[in-house]
């Protein structure tokens, strides 16, 4: 599912920018583009990050800080 319509940035984008450690709606708006056009999904931004960080807390995973996957990623 398209989230960010401006930007065409998916549902799947946003959880996968959270799981890479960007834990905020400003992180993972500078690292996909959603909500950086005309916000209007914003609101929808906030409610996937909050549910992939309480998806990966309930499965018992850890989340990376955005520096440490950026780190530990191939240049």
């Amino acid at each position: 599912m398209i989230v960010c319509q401006c930007r065409r940035v998916s549902e799947k984008a946003i959880r996968k920018a959270v799981r890479k450690g960007h834990r905020k709606v400003s992180q993972v708006s500078q690292a996909t583009g959603a909500g950086s056009g005309c916000g209007t999904c914003r609101e929808t931004v906030r409610s996937v990050v909050r549910d992939e960080k309480e998806k990966v807390s309930a499965e018992g995973g850890v989340l990376l800080s955005a520096s440490a996957a950026s780190a530990s990623s191939p240049a």
